[in-house]
């Protein structure tokens, strides 16, 4: 499986001893937040707060699932996804000596970045982001875009293809 390889848009924002937050989601978003993040926590001394979102299911979803053993696959499949954003965070963080920690919430991926964000007192959230044409990027409802709006503290988006 090859690694996304992100673009960083600006130099760090000077974490000095504090903290950070990234989205993970177990792809390659998640992969290219992680290593951007990761070095400039390595920069910086900073911490890491790696935040795993569950989107909560919609009613269809729900409906859909209650058929029988479709419920425990999408358990299951959700577990996975789960451990595989967690495996990034070994991979990436540890190999730069940063220090971080784990966590795994349910809900809306944009709310809960900005929380973590605040509860940990972060000085930046960063989040992947794929290039897309300027038809698809019009069309396509980005979270990273709209955490850039949302977010307590500065954004830094890790571009990927």
């Amino acid at each position: 499986m090859a690694l996304p390889q992100p673009r960083t848009p600006r130099p760090h924002p000077g974490h000095g001893d504090g903290t950070v937050v990234v989205g993970v989601d177990g792809g390659p978003s998640g992969r290219a937040a992680l290593d951007v993040a990761a070095a400039d926590a390595s920069d910086t001394g900073a911490d890491v707060v790696a935040v795993h979102v569950r989107r909560r299911m919609t009613t269809g979803e729900c409906f859909a699932l209650t058929a029988g053993m479709l419920c425990a696959y999408a358990g299951e499949w959700r577990d996975d996804v789960e451990l595989q954003a967690w495996l990034d965070c070994v991979q990436h963080l540890e190999t730069h000596g940063v220090r971080w920690r784990f966590q795994a919430v349910t809900g809306d991926p944009v709310r809960a970045l900005c929380q973590a964000a605040d509860g940990a007192g972060a000085t930046a959230v960063y989040a992947g982001i794929r290039e897309r044409g300027p038809l698809a990027a019009h069309l396509h409802r980005c979270p990273a875009r709209d955490l850039q709006q949302a977010s307590p503290v500065q954004t830094r988006l890790a571009h990927y293809i």
